[in-house]
């Protein structure tokens, strides 16, 4: 389609555009006679802006790949950071699984002791006698390391703690 240009019209007053049609240029009146010797020669208007255009490609592409080397490199710190924090959280998971487990096992000893505690009262109100009536041991001397003396001190430790077994939950109070 040929180009279309616009020209002014010719009312006073207004202005007004009307679409005139160009005619094509003919190929043939630009075609010069040329020997292929010289289209050899000819060189191009701009020869270094190719060059630095392809230097400023380059340029630019090293720039890309330094930046993508060093995000991977991040992504790669990342991963290790969080596999590292990922290990740190699953023995904290364990650890508290653990202290559940002891607490739960605690608290189960505790309840059966405080049962046999209320068991014992109970059986105390049944006979009717005072609790102060009731022989109760007393607390255990120190062992000072004699062997003669060793069986009435452990006899008389373990009899100390049946009697109060609340205070002796567990083994580490009993030593």
């Amino acid at each position: 389609m040929a180009p279309i240009t616009l020209t002014p019209a010719s009312n006073p007053g207004r202005v007004q555009h009307t679409l005139q049609r160009e005619t094509p240029p003919n190929p043939e009146d630009n075609l010069m006679e040329t020997d292929e010797d010289e289209e050899e020669d000819i060189v191009p208007a701009h020869p270094s802006t190719h060059e630095e255009e392809v230097a400023k490609l380059r340029r630019k592409l090293k720039h890309l790949s330094q930046q993508h080397d060093g995000l991977l490199n991040n992504a790669k710190e990342n991963a290790k950071i969080a596999q590292s924090r990922i290990e740190d959280l699953e023995k904290k998971v364990t650890n508290l699984t653990n202290l559940a487990e002891s607490l739960r096992t605690e608290a189960e000893k505790s309840q059966k002791l405080y049962r046999e505690h209320i068991e014992h009262t109970a059986a105390l109100v049944a006979t009717g006698k005072d609790p102060r009536e009731i022989l109760r041991p007393r607390q255990p001397d120190s062992f000072n390391g004699d062997a003669d003396k060793l069986q009435g001190f452990l006899t008389s430790l373990r009899s100390y703690q049946m009697y109060y077994p609340i205070q002796f939950t567990t083994e580490e109070l009993r030593v």
